[in-house]
């Protein structure tokens, strides 16, 4: 059986204060919260639309106000796909959505 190096706690702290270890790890957090920022607003944009209300306050003559509440319309996503190619023999595929 193969001898094993014996743990030390110095070389455990150690590795927390490599600037390489701390850059890898630095950098992947920032992957991961840009990963969920966009899966989030992905989510809330596509899954969970809000209810869009519009208000019209008419104040008429002797002070009387008349307040109307109205759901306004709900636009539709409508999603594109699409290839390009320039002059400089560039070419491309582009997509998105229109809201």
């Amino acid at each position: 059986m193969a001898e094993q190096e014996k743990f030390s706690w110095s070389k455990f702290f150690q590795g927390f204060t490599n600037p390489v270890t701390t850059a890898k790890n630095t950098q992947y957090t920032l992957w991961i919260a840009l990963v969920v920022l966009a899966g989030f607003t992905i989510w809330k944009a596509f899954f969970m639309p809000t209810q869009k209300m519009q208000t019209t306050i008419r104040v008429e003559k002797g002070g009387t106000a008349n307040i109307t509440q109205t759901q306004a319309p709900q636009k539709k996503l409508q999603f594109f796909i699409g290839a390009y190619g320039g002059t400089n023999n560039s070419a491309g595929i582009i997509a998105g959505v229109l809201f």
